[in-house]
């Protein structure tokens, strides 16, 4: 006797229940998030955040102010616990983070006996991170810094964060978290300020991590904040041997046959996700997901941005003012196993 429908499904979850190392994800979630000057450590009181906003109006070099105010967010244990909630209800199994100060601020996001973390040994305190989750792990993870891409920022360098996942399945998915020079989002490469001279420096060194990757065939992916804005970029690459628009450079099918896949490519950010700039806020989108090698076939969907209004959900966290939480909202994508 066949078993009717509701049978089915009964007799699948007590299969699920009685063999769960069987039951497996198909798809999982990949985020990035500048936290904005995640520090490890809260400030004690309204009083002390009171005092550090003093001390960025009197001193703008965060590095030049006392050792606890040397940020641009100042945070109350309050405004920890909403970003925790947050990423409890974000959910990804792999987060690539931007501006962590260290591991301790990690753990107080993020639970501990679920994610492993590193972070990037940068000086100052806008480091890239990861968090992943244990339970879509093979093996162990292996992280390397791409100290070349942070180098050309030689007063503040903020290196680039290699992760190579082996993936429950069989994948071994290779990830590079970036946090490139802001201030040149819109101009060309070539416009003489410092700031676009760093960030022009940073596309070779990034655009050679890229190739290798692509070489090796398999699936790879490159996010972050890139602290650029591609939708407005021209299609000319370089002229004079300088380069003048990034995402030509990059995707410029050298090696024969690299294709790269810009998954942020027209989207733009709902009011309360749209990031500080100096000319006020902006809805274009500067954290990317760029998929390469295998990964191209392998990201069903789109490009999900997760607003902070899901905090409307608890009680506590949605009483935390935005300006403690983070001027980017995370974005995702799902990628299959």
């Amino acid at each position: 006797m066949k078993p009717t429908g509701l049978l089915a499904a009964l007799l699948a979850v007590a299969s699920a229940m009685l063999h769960p190392a069987e039951v497996r994800a198909t798809e999982i979630r990949i985020a990035t998030w500048n936290i904005a000057w995640l520090s490890n450590t809260p400030l004690p009181d309204r009083a002390a955040v009171a005092r550090c906003e003093q001390e960025r109006k009197a001193q703008p070099d965060a590095s030049l102010r006392s050792p606890a105010c040397q940020g641009n967010v100042f945070r109350m244990g309050g405004a920890y616990g909403a970003l925790s909630v947050y990423a409890r209800l974000l959910d990804a199994d792999v987060v690539a983070l931007q501006e962590i100060e260290g591991e301790e601020a990690l753990r107080r996001v993020f639970d501990e006996r679920q994610y492993v973390f590193r972070v990037a040994d940068s000086p100052g305190r806008q480091r890239t991170a990861f968090a992943v989750r244990r339970a879509i792990l093979a093996g162990p993870a292996q992280f390397r810094e791409v100290r070349e891409i942070g180098a050309a920022h030689r007063e503040r360098p903020r290196h680039a964060l290699e992760a190579v996942l082996p993936l429950l399945g069989g994948t071994e998915l290779r990830l590079l978290n970036v946090h490139l020079k802001s201030f040149c989002h819109q101009v060309p490469l070539t416009t003489d300020t410092p700031d676009c001279r760093i960030l022009a420096a940073q596309v070779g060194p990034l655009e050679n991590w890229i190739d290798e990757a692509a070489q090796r065939g398999a699936p790879f992916l490159v996010l972050g904040d890139f602290n650029r804005v591609f939708d407005v970029e021209g299609p000319q690459a370089r002229s004079a041997g300088r380069t003048v628009n990034m995402w030509p450079e990059l995707d410029d099918n050298d090696p024969a046959g690299l294709k790269l896949k810009l998954l942020t490519r027209g989207l733009r950010h709902s009011s309360g996700c749209q990031h500080n700039t100096p000319a006020g806020k902006s809805s274009y989108f500067i954290d990317h997901f760029v998929a390469g090698g295998a990964a191209l076939g392998r990201v069903p969907g789109n490009v999900v941005e997760h607003s902070y209004k899901i905090l409307e959900s608890d009680e506590r966290a949605k009483r935390v003012p935005p300006r403690f939480l983070s001027d980017h909202c995370a974005i995702s994508i799902q990628f299959q196993l």
